[in-house]
């Protein structure tokens, strides 16, 4: 049997057939699989109910020759106004990339590998905060797959690449526990992933021919299959919920659909979902307006003025989001469902050692939970500390007092002990407490590290020492016994005495910008910030914030930052 080397129009309407099918056989399996954002259980209905919506607005070329083009935007018009829930959001935009990429041209390979990335931006620019480990994973993962197997092979036939995407979708699926704790902690795969690579699947199954109706088995956490043996895939059942759907009015006498009805009732952590079409609006200030009321918003564009509505705001906000969208634009299909609370699940446990000198300044870093290690034997110290903690990641913050050779040795401790490590950049002490100032443990490691390190990078620093001989600088000349102030060697102010030189440097360091001082002193040469910073602005003629700090064992008489 020759396969096709295209999808025309009534290829595409049996793919959706059959993708229809699938939903609906698996609904009940794709509902047990979601915890994440809220363990509502209702994202196999809702992708069910928006492909079903999709393929009865194609209904019309059900007998016919129809154009490829045809049957794709209508089946991107039905998921669009008949879109429910977040995946369901998401499946709309997946059919909004065929449409398009079946308006330029045949629905080949290419046109498939062009929708998948289509599907992926649109996904990306409608949710205002995606996240990783969901479908938003699945969808880019198989898009980059689909134009992988064609920059490899341009003329690879549409059935290979449909196999090559759907193989790399169910992959990526696998890998989604790894990605989102919530998955994890419940032993389960993204609930909105499985259900697209069961689209993707249908997708294959209409290319090759397969017999309808086909079921593919479930697909496992990458660690579950792990252990039970390559490619091992549950196909458990599970057993159907019910659902409750009550008609209200709302604002304006459009009709409203409360669903979910069968959760527990409102109570303090839980949330509302409020979707509806907007029409006639101005989208980017739609997303502006409504990010401030709530979250896990989405902004689908179904056009240039109009678009799908999907946000979680608490019960005290849902009247001022309603408002908001009446104001807007259009309104349609309003809809307010009660969400059940998101589970607290704790992510991998994270641990910051600051190298830091005993005394006030390690108390603290320790007070901003920081764990602090001396500089004398640094490897020794930060190997017990990890060690002694458990976390299962690890940020560093040398503050200038680890070398290299220091760095190298905690990368090989931290491997050998299976933990991961991120070194943030921070050259001084005044450094590390501006990390430490941005430090957010619900974010990925990665994303931690990067705004502690911008952080660190945007304090301009500088030391003051008394000089061991004359010299002279661009900024000011010095006696052997003056004091000088020093950034990065080179020296920015000088005076008689410490203060008199903790004044200059502050003001020629304020000279490029700033907005606040920080002070570390010794407690032998106390500082009042008011004091300081009444001088500062009678003598740099600007008002600035000063923080001191003690901060006995730290080399310089006094060490300043700016930022």
């Amino acid at each position: 049997m020759s396969l096709p080397v295209e999808l025309d129009g009534r290829t595409l309407y049996s793919w959706a057939e059959r993708a229809v099918d699938a939903l609906r056989a698996r609904r009940a399996d794709i509902n047990a699989l979601n915890v994440f954002p809220v363990p509502d259980s209702d994202t196999g209905s809702n992708m069910a109910y928006t492909m079903e919506s999709a393929l009865a607005e194609a209904g019309q070329y059900a007998a016919g020759n129809p154009s490829a083009r045809q049957v794709a935007e209508a089946l991107a018009r039905g998921a669009v106004r008949g879109a429910r829930g977040n995946s369901g959001v998401v499946l709309s935009q997946v059919l909004r990339g065929l449409a398009e990429a079946a308006a330029t041209g045949p629905v080949d390979a290419h046109a498939i590998a062009a929708a998948l990335t289509r599907a992926s931006r649109m996904v990306d620019e409608a949710i205002t905060q995606p996240v990783e480990g969901t479908v938003i994973t699945v969808l880019r993962a198989t898009a980059t797959a689909a134009n992988h197997a064609l920059d490899t092979a341009p003329d690879m036939p549409l059935v290979d690449v449909v196999r090559a995407a759907t193989r790399q979708a169910r992959e990526a699926l696998a890998l989604t526990p790894s990605q989102l704790p919530t998955l994890r902690a419940a032993g389960v795969v993204d609930a909105g992933g499985q259900g697209f690579v069961f689209l993707m699947d249908a997708l294959l199954d209409t290319v090759t021919g397969a017999p309808q109706p086909t079921r593919h088995a479930l697909t496992q956490p990458a660690d579950a299959a792990a252990t039970q043996g390559e490619g091992s895939q549950a196909d458990a059942t599970h057993p159907e919920r019910p659902e409750a759907h009550t008609d209200i009015s709302a604002t304006g006498g459009a009709a409203a659909t409360v669903s979910g009805m069968h959760h527990a009732a409102v109570a303090g952590e839980h949330q509302l979902e409020i979707m509806c079409y907007l029409e006639d609006a101005d989208i980017p200030a739609v997303r502006t307006a409504l990010g401030v009321l709530g979250d896990s918003l989405i902004v689908a564009p179904a056009g240039d003025t109009a678009s799908t509505i999907h946000i979680h705001v608490a019960p005290h906000h849902a009247g001022d989001t309603i408002a908001a969208l009446y104001r807007m634009g259009t309104v349609s299909d309003l809809r307010i469902e009660i969400l059940p609370p998101a589970p607290i699940i704790a992510g991998p446990t994270r641990l910051i050692v600051a190298v830091v000198p005993t005394g006030p300044l390690a108390e603290l870093y320790q007070q901003a939970h920081a764990t602090t290690i001396g500089a004398d034997d640094i490897v020794a110290d930060f190997s017990h500390a990890i060690h002694s903690h458990g976390a299962q990641e690890i940020i560093l913050l040398p503050n200038g007092h680890a070398t290299r050779t220091h760095m190298v040795s905690a990368e090989l401790t931290a491997h050998a002990t299976g933990k991961h490590l991120a070194i943030v950049h921070t050259e001084h002490l005044l450094a590390g407490l501006a990390a430490l100032a941005v430090h957010d443990p619900t974010q990925p490691l990665a994303v931690d590290t990067f705004a502690m390190s911008e952080a660190a990078s945007a304090v301009r620093t500088a030391d003051i020492t008394p000089a061991t001989h004359a010299g002279l600088s661009t900024h000011a000349a010095w006696a052997a016994g003056d004091y000088i102030a020093t950034s990065s060697s080179r020296v920015l102010a000088a005076a008689d005495t410490a203060h008199d030189c903790l004044l200059a440097a502050a003001c020629t360091m304020l000279a490029s910008g700033g907005e606040m001082l920080t002070v570390l002193h010794r407690h032998t040469d106390p500082i009042d910030p008011h004091t300081l910073a009444a001088r500062i602005e009678d003598t740099c003629g600007r008002p600035i914030d000063v923080v001191c700090y003690p901060a006995d064992g730290i080399t310089a008489r006094m060490s300043i930052g700016v930022e």
